[in-house]
């Protein structure tokens, strides 16, 4: 990923409309956007109990399904995740 100016241009270019850049997957706002979305589902995960953190984690990161889990955490796959009042 490079840095480019929109105002440097050369004067024989100046018919040119401005530079467009891309705000998809690639754009450096993206990413930053991203990284302080996982910090911050990362605090949050902290603050769960034990085995409901591994779940969600095993859940979401892993890919794995609820029996699957269930399995790992010795539990009926249906009181892996939860619901609480408020949520969802």
């Amino acid at each position: 990923m490079g840095l480019i100016s929109a105002s440097t241009r050369s004067n024989e270019n100046d018919d040119l409309p401005a530079p467009t850049f891309r705000q998809g997957r690639e754009s450096p706002r993206f990413h930053l956007r991203r990284q302080q979305l996982r910090t911050c589902l990362s605090d949050a995960m902290k603050t769960l109990p034990g085995a409901l953190s591994k779940s969600v984690m095993l859940y979401y990161t892993n890919e794995m399904t609820m029996k699957e889990i269930g399995t790992i955490l010795g539990i009926n796959e249906s009181r892996v995740l939860p619901n609480p009042p408020g949520c969802f």
